[in-house]
């Protein structure tokens, strides 16, 4: 036998190498190429066009904004801990069922200048004329509120899906 080098050791595992792989990228192109045109012609049975032009409740349900048909009304604030509590009841005035409203609070000090907001989704079926009531939280329990003199409340936005 031959006196092998470390060159020749080389040349001899970079062959042996090259000729296993050659052969395994036939396999692999193969099976890859069969698999893509069977699932890609199992794709062509399921083929269909969607047309929202005429689908009036995509229209409904996604395009129109609710949030001027919710009225917040009255509520009524008290600090719980360092956390503000904000309670009302929210009344649904547009003629779809709204399934997500949500309620901002900003509040502002005695000059009127913004000092903090918080605001929380109200997750729940309201029917057309139906009333909910709601709370918020702001604040966190390590952390107080700066000093505020006044709350704007408003609704930011009313989804019906």
């Amino acid at each position: 036998m031959d006196n092998l080098t470390p060159w020749k050791t080389i040349k001899i595992g970079f062959l042996l190498g090259i000729g296993f792989i050659i052969p395994s990228l036939f396999v692999n192109v193969a099976v890859i190429g069969f698999s893509f045109g069977a699932v890609s012609s199992s794709f062509e049975d399921f083929e269909t066009e969607i047309d929202y032009d005429d689908d009036e409740s995509y229209f409904y349900s996604y395009d129109n904004d609710y949030t001027d048909a919710v009225d917040i009304g009255e509520y009524r604030s008290q600090m719980q801990g360092v956390q503000l509590l904000i309670q009302g009841a929210m009344t649904n005035n547009a003629d779809v069922e709204l399934n997500s409203v949500e309620i901002e609070a900003e509040l502002f000090d005695a000059n009127g200048v913004f000092v903090y907001e918080c605001s929380d989704y109200i997750n729940v079926k309201l029917a057309p004329d139906q009333t909910e009531n709601y709370q918020i939280k702001c604040g966190c329990s390590k952390n107080g509120l700066p000093e505020y003199d006044s709350i704007k409340l408003r609704v930011t936005r009313a989804s019906s899906y």
